[in-house]
């Protein structure tokens, strides 16, 4: 597993309940769905300039320390299929892909 430093990526801190972080941490779900909101819109605007630096999504289970890091491989808008397991396929949201899970430190 690859090592990256906190001052080489941008972090973004997400808190998950139990089913959705067991089934990342398993491998199951490699994607994280969020509402459209103003807050995801420009988390969505700011990915889309700054493609330079890798940016890591820290998932913690409740309000935990993180523990587990992944680089995001993208964020879409609501354009993309949802698998509707996981989210409202007829709800506006952003998707985070998730890439290779990495340490930080």
């Amino acid at each position: 597993m690859r090592t990256l430093k906190k001052s080489e990526c941008n972090i973004l801190h997400l808190v998950l309940k139990r089913k959705w972080y067991d089934m990342i941490d398993s491998g199951e779900k490699q994607e994280e769905y969020r509402d459209e909101t103003p807050h995801w819109e420009r988390i969505y605007r700011w990915w889309m300039k700054e493609g330079c630096r890798p940016c890591v999504v820290a998932f913690q289970r409740g309000y935990k320390k993180p523990s587990m890091w992944f680089i995001v491989d993208g964020i879409s808008n609501s354009d993309v299929s949802v698998n509707p397991d996981w989210g409202e396929p007829n709800h506006p949201h952003h998707i985070l892909f998730l890439g290779e899970r990495v340490e930080v430190s």
